[in-house]
Protein backbone atom coordinates (compact mmCIF):
# COMPACT_ATOMS: atom_id res chain seq x y z
CA UNK A 1 0.00 0.00 0.00
CA UNK A 2 1.73 3.63 -1.32
CA UNK A 3 1.56 6.64 0.93
CA UNK A 4 -1.46 7.84 -1.02
CA UNK A 5 -3.83 5.23 -0.05
CA UNK A 6 -2.41 5.63 3.72
CA UNK A 7 -3.43 9.67 3.06
CA UNK A 8 -7.52 8.46 1.79
CA UNK A 9 -7.67 6.48 4.94
CA UNK A 10 -6.49 8.65 7.16
CA UNK A 11 -9.25 11.33 5.48
CA UNK A 12 -12.02 8.96 5.70
CA UNK A 13 -11.28 7.72 8.84
CA UNK A 14 -13.78 10.35 10.68
CA UNK A 15 -16.46 8.86 9.06
CA UNK A 16 -15.66 5.69 9.35
CA UNK A 17 -15.92 6.61 13.09
CA UNK A 18 -19.14 7.48 12.83
CA UNK A 19 -20.34 3.71 11.28
CA UNK A 20 -19.86 5.16 7.65
CA UNK A 21 -19.23 2.58 4.71
CA UNK A 22 -16.24 4.18 2.81
CA UNK A 23 -15.30 2.25 -0.24
CA UNK A 24 -12.04 3.14 -1.99
CA UNK A 25 -10.76 2.75 -5.13
CA UNK A 26 -6.79 2.82 -5.95
CA UNK A 27 -7.32 3.56 -9.69
CA UNK A 28 -9.40 3.63 -12.69
CA UNK A 29 -10.12 0.60 -13.26
CA UNK A 30 -11.16 -0.61 -10.07
CA UNK A 31 -13.35 3.22 -9.74
CA UNK A 32 -14.75 1.80 -13.18
CA UNK A 33 -15.37 -1.64 -12.05
CA UNK A 34 -17.15 -0.26 -8.49
CA UNK A 35 -19.74 2.47 -10.67
CA UNK A 36 -21.37 0.39 -12.00
CA UNK A 37 -23.54 -0.02 -9.10
CA UNK A 38 -23.55 3.55 -8.21
CA UNK A 39 -27.00 2.88 -6.88
CA UNK A 40 -25.69 1.39 -4.12
CA UNK A 41 -23.52 4.51 -3.19
CA UNK A 42 -25.11 7.62 -1.85
CA UNK A 43 -22.07 9.70 -2.75
CA UNK A 44 -19.32 9.12 -5.09
CA UNK A 45 -15.37 11.00 -4.11
CA UNK A 46 -13.38 11.52 -6.76
CA UNK A 47 -9.65 12.50 -6.76
CA UNK A 48 -9.06 13.62 -10.27
CA UNK A 49 -5.32 12.65 -10.57
CA UNK A 50 -5.55 8.66 -10.24
CA UNK A 51 -3.06 6.25 -12.21
CA UNK A 52 -5.71 4.19 -14.54
CA UNK A 53 -4.33 0.92 -13.03
CA UNK A 54 -2.53 -0.60 -10.53
CA UNK A 55 -1.05 -3.67 -12.59
CA UNK A 56 -0.90 -4.81 -15.98
CA UNK A 57 -4.73 -5.79 -16.12
CA UNK A 58 -6.54 -5.37 -19.67
CA UNK A 59 -8.47 -2.26 -19.89
CA UNK A 60 -11.61 -1.25 -21.45
CA UNK A 61 -11.90 0.94 -24.28
CA UNK A 62 -13.83 3.55 -22.43
CA UNK A 63 -11.30 3.76 -19.41
CA UNK A 64 -8.30 3.90 -21.92
CA UNK A 65 -9.81 6.87 -23.33
CA UNK A 66 -9.77 8.75 -20.11
CA UNK A 67 -6.19 9.19 -20.12
CA UNK A 68 -6.88 11.26 -23.33
CA UNK A 69 -8.22 14.20 -20.47
CA UNK A 70 -6.68 16.63 -18.81
CA UNK A 71 -6.74 14.10 -15.40
CA UNK A 72 -7.54 10.52 -15.53
CA UNK A 73 -10.33 11.97 -12.90
CA UNK A 74 -11.65 13.91 -15.20
CA UNK A 75 -12.76 11.38 -17.71
CA UNK A 76 -14.42 9.48 -14.69
CA UNK A 77 -16.67 11.99 -13.92
CA UNK A 78 -17.87 13.07 -17.11
CA UNK A 79 -18.60 9.24 -18.08
CA UNK A 80 -20.08 8.82 -14.72
CA UNK A 81 -22.19 11.48 -15.46
CA UNK A 82 -22.77 11.14 -19.06
CA UNK A 83 -22.90 7.80 -19.86
CA UNK A 84 -23.91 6.09 -16.02
CA UNK A 85 -26.37 8.82 -15.94
CA UNK A 86 -25.41 9.12 -11.89
CA UNK A 87 -27.83 10.53 -9.69
CA UNK A 88 -25.86 10.85 -6.23
CA UNK A 89 -23.58 13.66 -5.44
CA UNK A 90 -20.17 13.75 -6.52
CA UNK A 91 -17.41 15.66 -4.67
CA UNK A 92 -13.78 16.37 -6.40
CA UNK A 93 -10.64 16.38 -4.36
CA UNK A 94 -7.55 17.56 -5.79
CA UNK A 95 -5.06 19.60 -6.06
CA UNK A 96 -5.86 21.80 -9.17
CA UNK A 97 -7.31 25.25 -8.06
CA UNK A 98 -10.80 25.48 -8.95
CA UNK A 99 -10.93 21.88 -10.67
CA UNK A 100 -14.62 22.99 -11.41
CA UNK A 101 -14.13 26.05 -13.50
CA UNK A 102 -10.56 24.63 -14.92
CA UNK A 103 -12.02 21.57 -16.31
CA UNK A 104 -16.11 22.91 -17.54
CA UNK A 105 -17.39 20.74 -15.41
CA UNK A 106 -20.48 22.86 -14.18
CA UNK A 107 -22.11 22.02 -17.56
CA UNK A 108 -21.84 17.80 -16.10
CA UNK A 109 -23.93 19.60 -12.70
CA UNK A 110 -20.43 19.19 -10.49
CA UNK A 111 -20.74 21.96 -7.75
CA UNK A 112 -18.54 20.89 -5.12
CA UNK A 113 -14.71 20.05 -4.51
CA UNK A 114 -12.20 20.92 -1.88
CA UNK A 115 -8.69 21.46 -2.49
CA UNK A 116 -5.96 18.52 -1.23
CA UNK A 117 -3.82 21.16 0.00
CA UNK A 118 -3.70 21.21 3.76
CA UNK A 119 -7.13 19.21 3.34
CA UNK A 120 -8.25 17.70 6.69
CA UNK A 121 -10.19 14.18 7.77
CA UNK A 122 -12.69 16.80 9.79
CA UNK A 123 -13.50 19.35 6.56
CA UNK A 124 -13.79 15.87 3.58
CA UNK A 125 -16.71 14.85 6.66
CA UNK A 126 -18.31 17.59 7.58
CA UNK A 127 -18.31 18.52 3.71
CA UNK A 128 -20.30 15.15 3.18
CA UNK A 129 -22.22 14.56 5.63
CA UNK A 130 -23.55 18.54 4.27
CA UNK A 131 -24.09 16.94 0.65
CA UNK A 132 -25.36 13.86 2.22
CA UNK A 133 -27.79 16.34 4.61
CA UNK A 134 -26.99 14.47 7.43
CA UNK A 135 -26.32 16.53 10.98
CA UNK A 136 -23.00 15.79 12.63
CA UNK A 137 -24.02 13.74 15.54
CA UNK A 138 -20.59 13.59 17.42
Amino acid sequence: MDDESYTIQGLFKPLRNMGIEVVEAKCAIEAFNLSKNWQSYDIIVIDLIIPLMDDDEDLPDIVKNWDNEPYVGVGLVKWLISYLKVECPLLLISVIENPIKAFDLSKYGITHSLSKSGLLPSAVKNEILSLLGIGDEQ
